[in-house]
Order: structure tokens, then C-alpha cells, then sequence
């Protein structure tokens, strides 16, 4: 089980809650808030938090939770269903889910599964330097009457065996899910599809345009608003399966066409705070084993900054 400790219900920075996940499609939360270890205990009464299901088939977790601050106080969970490591598992079709769930002091446990979510959904996209990439849809999500969302992985409706098995990346407003579609080889080098999803914190929606193999963010492989994955293997090329997303951010561009005026190291003297914040394009990148690395859009500039009296 992968366990996501986390400090729900105060702001002294120790855990008190504890999220995770089994192969039955239980997500449990563990209370561990009392002073004593030995009141510690399952929440909701020894019921999970939420189980993720389709067509009453219990979807097994087998990857990491990630967390993230609630949109209205509280976490949001992330996290996909599938597994890949028992005999048969490369020939299960079974339809696999990438989930988002809020939780928060007080909280009920979410006994009405995915009806409590917001549904997006997949199709395919096109193909741009050898890499195919995918749509998904961006239906709002309002956190007054649903828990969270969720994406079905299927493609323009069809079962393709694909499932995430590894960890969620966070990363400027986005979750960043990989993928793996495996072939019938579980003993070689090779056999399956790895994609990458990178998807709205807030709603699941697509949220990978722009994405570039270009460093400086120029020629993207996709830019409509839906794009919202891409495969990680080139045309025809089949490979293990991928499960951790290295995120880091480069060194931003001085001003200029395609950062014509070269790159601005904080702390040089020729680098100003004006340049900084009038930097010509920004990106974060994804960088996953044997894989080229991808460049997604940020916004240039500080963003946010903390006050301390």
C-alpha cells in the first residue's frame, strides 16, 4: 500500500492523517490525530474514504497519492487505478480511472463513488513529430454539490488496456499522471506504450497545451485548448513501463524572439529583476527515463509570495 501522510487538521506541520490505497479499490483514511498511538484508528468507522469502481468492478490502487491543498480548505487526493505485476495483468482490458477526490476536517466519507464526481473524457488527437497526443474534455467542476473528478481511460470510447501504475507529479496548477498500455512481453525490455497526461488540479480537464520538445517552448506538438496527453514512445517503438515524472524548472529566457537574448541566471549581474519578470517564455519540464524530455508553458514572473511579520 502507498500511504500520503498529511496534516488535515492543524497547522503545527505534523501529520495527523494518513491517505492510502489497496488492489480492492479501497481508499482509506487513518486517524491518527489523539496524542496517544493507541486511539489512533480507521476513519468513517473502520469504512474507507471512497472506492473507486466501474460497472460495479472494484479498480485496484496500485500507485502513489499525491496531495494537494483543497480548493475550499481541506486536500485533494490524486490517484489512478491498475495494476502490472501479476501473471495475466498485460492481457486485463479492464477499464482504468485517474481519480481526483476532496477530503477535509468534518468531511463525510464519499458513499456514492464516482456519481460524486465530474466526469471527463478522452479521444485522440493528432500526431506531431512522431508523438501521438490526446484531447480530453474540460467540463467545469463545482465543489459545492461534487467531491472531486475523474477520467475514464478510454480513448474515443474503446478499452485499451491502458492503467497508471506510478506516481502523480503537481506541478503549476496541474497533475501530471503517467500512463502505460502494455503489450503481451512482461519479461523483456520492451512491449507496451507509455503516455503522459497533464491535467487541471481543479477539474481534470486538459491542460497540456502548448507542450514542446524545443526548450524555448517553440513548434509545440499540440496547442488546442483540449490537448491534454501525449505518447512518451515514437511512432511504433514499444517500451517498459514508465512510472516517475522528473518536474524541474530551466533557467528563464532574457526578452527576444524564441529567447533570442539568451538565458537569465538569477544572481548575475547582468541578469536584473526586470529581466526576470520580463522573461520571453517560461516552462517547466517533464523528464521521464528514455524519453524526450517535454516543455510545458508557466507563467513567467513571481507568482506568489509569503509576508512574515
Amino acid at each position: 500500500m502507498h500511504i500520503a501522510p498529511v496534516a488535515l487538521a492543524n497547522s503545527d506541520g505534523l501529520v495527523d492523517t494518513v491517505y492510502g490505497g489497496d488492489l480492492r479499490g479501497n481508499v482509506w483514511k487513518f486517524d491518527l490525530g489523539d496524542a496517544s498511538s493507541t486511539e489512533w484508528e480507521v476513519a468513517f468507522g473502520g469504512e474507507p474514504l471512497f472506492t473507486a469502481m466501474r460497472g460495479g468492478a472494484r479498480q485496484p490502487v496500485a500507485g502513489a497519492i499525491e496531495v494537494s491543498r483543497g480548493p475550499v480548505g481541506g486536500v485533494t487526493l490524486f490517484f489512478g487505478t491498475g495494476r502490472y505485476f501479476a501473471h495475466g495483468d498485460n492481457e486485463n482490458t479492464a477499464v482504468q480511472t485517474l481519480y481526483s477526490i476532496w477530503d477535509g476536517p468534518g468531511a463525510a466519507r464519499i458513499s456514492g463513488g464516482r456519481d460524486a464526481l465530474v466526469a471527463q473524457t478522452i479521444s485522440a488527437g493528432v500526431t506531431s513529430n512522431g508523438h501521438a497526443t490526446r484531447n480530453v474534455s474540460r467540463n467545469p467542476v463545482s465543489y459545492a454539490t461534487h467531491r472531486g473528478w475523474y477520467v475514464d481511460l478510454l480513448v474515443n470510447d474503446s478499452a485499451q488496456g491502458e492503467r497508471f501504475i506510478g506516481e502523480p507529479r503537481l506541478q503549476s496548477g496541474k497533475v501530471i499522471f503517467p500512463t502505460y498500455v502494455p503489450g503481451q512481453a512482461v519479461c523483456s525490455a520492451g512491449g507496451g506504450t507509455n503516455w503522459q497526461y497533464a491535467l487541471d488540479l481543479l477539474t481534470g480537464g486538459a491542460a497540456m497545451s502548448g507542450v514542446s520538445l524545443d526548450p524555448a517552448g517553440d513548434s509545440p506538438v499540440c496547442s488546442g485548448a483540449d490537448c491534454g496527453g501525449i505518447s512518451l514512445n515514437k511512432g511504433g517503438d514499444t517500451s517498459a513501463p514508465v512510472k516517475t515524472v522528473d518536474v524541474f524548472v530551466p533557467k528563464p529566457l532574457r526578452p527576444g524572439v524564441g529567447g533570442g537574448g539568451g538565458v537569465c541566471t538569477p544572481g548575475d549581474e547582468d541578469c536584473s529583476v526586470d529581466e526576470l519578470l520580463g522573461a520571453s517564455k517560461c516552462t517547466f519540464v517533464l523528464h521521464t527515463p528514455g524519453a524526450d524530455p517535454l516543455y510545458l508553458p508557466r507563467p513567467c514572473g513571481r507568482q506568489s509570495w509569503r509576508q512574515v511579520r
